[in-house]
């Protein structure tokens, strides 16, 4: 398997690094296979996750999933394994491992005492210091529950989140490509009314296209020459309740909730979200038939994010101890 360097807006935001060797990334899943047979076994739903959501995080190719399936890590040696991964992240790859043992031991959906019993003794075998492991514990434990208010508001059940065919995905990324399936022409009309409300200060800037193109687009699998239309639209003459009346037809409550969702992750990603902008939230709102407790709602949902986002880079990015 190539040594192929991936980038990726998911691994930026989950790691806060977007690119590093997938060669690296099949060693940190050998390492969590290790971790997470500790106790003498590799339960389904543990390797479950990690052929299917790490996989899609890291964004690995067919044979990934095959040398995980196929890794000896009841004899592996996890010393040497972590030596060899020392000299290829750039992250405080220790504490990423913590966090996504923990994650996978969730992957069922039920952390009880056994698994956060076999959690701190990860960290302790990886020299994690306690309060360190509790706090990533915390971190984990904040991300589900944020994630099932998440779905609450947007209306989103289980079961139809079971169904999604890229299901690992809107878990991963704030339900991002919940915008997936859309015609080109819908994803047009999207990309225009994130404009003109990220616009609504006068400017759409340098990072809030980026947010667009490097960010949403990948995951929501926007054509190439939409893109390029968006970002080259005259926001400045932008009309919603024009853009709105040419998808009515698309706008159910989640669909227009997402959406709303999008445009304030967008207008906040230069991290100034301006009076214009909040006021074009609301228009669009209003437009969309969203209540204004929920359009309120959604951006404290999008303000806990990024302080989610910002506490786990902060994690993964100091020191080894």
């Amino acid at each position: 398997m190539q040594d192929i360097l991936k980038e990726s807006s998911v691994l930026k935001t989950i790691y806060g690094y977007e690119t590093i060797p997938v060669e690296s990334w099949l060693d940190y899943a050998y390492a969590l296979l290790i971790v997470a047979g500790a106790d003498g076994v590799v339960s389904e739903s543990e390797m479950g996750w990690l052929e299917r959501d790490f996989a899609r995080i890291v964004e690995a190719p067919d044979g990934f999933r095959k040398k995980i399936k196929e890794f000896d890590w009841a004899n592996a040696n996890l010393d040497e394994l972590l030596d060899r991964i020392k000299v290829k992240f750039p992250m405080n790859y220790i504490r990423a491992l913590v966090y996504d043992s923990i994650k996978m031991a969730m992957a069922d959906e039920d952390f009880d005492e056994d698994e956060r019993s076999t959690a701190r003794k990860i960290a302790l075998t990886l020299n994690v210091p306690i309060y360190i492991a509790r706090t990533i514990e915390g971190l984990v434990s904040t991300e589900k529950s944020v994630g099932d208010i998440r779905k609450s508001i947007f209306e989103i059940d289980d079961e139809a989140l079971e169904k999604h065919p890229n299901r690992s995905f809107a878990d991963i990324l704030f339900n991002q490509t919940f915008a997936l399936g859309m015609s080109a022409d819908l994803h047009l009309q999207y990309g225009y009314a994130l404009m003109t409300i990220a616009g609504a200060d006068g400017e759409v800037s340098a990072k809030e296209k980026t947010w667009y193109k490097d960010e949403f687009a990948p995951l929501a699998r926007v054509p190439r020459e939409t893109i390029d239309k968006v970002v080259n639209y005259n926001y400045k003459i932008g009309n919603l309740k024009h853009i709105f009346s040419k998808i009515q037809g698309e706008l159910s409550v989640s669909f227009s909730k997402t959406l709303l969702y999008h445009a304030i992750r967008m207008a906040r990603a230069d991290t100034i979200f301006a009076s214009e902008e909040k006021t074009m939230v609301q228009d669009a709102a209003k437009y969309l038939n969203i209540p204004a407790d929920i359009a309120q709602t959604i951006q404290y949902l999008v303000d806990t994010e990024e302080r989610i986002e910002k506490m786990r880079k902060t994690l993964f990015g100091g020191k080894i101890e």
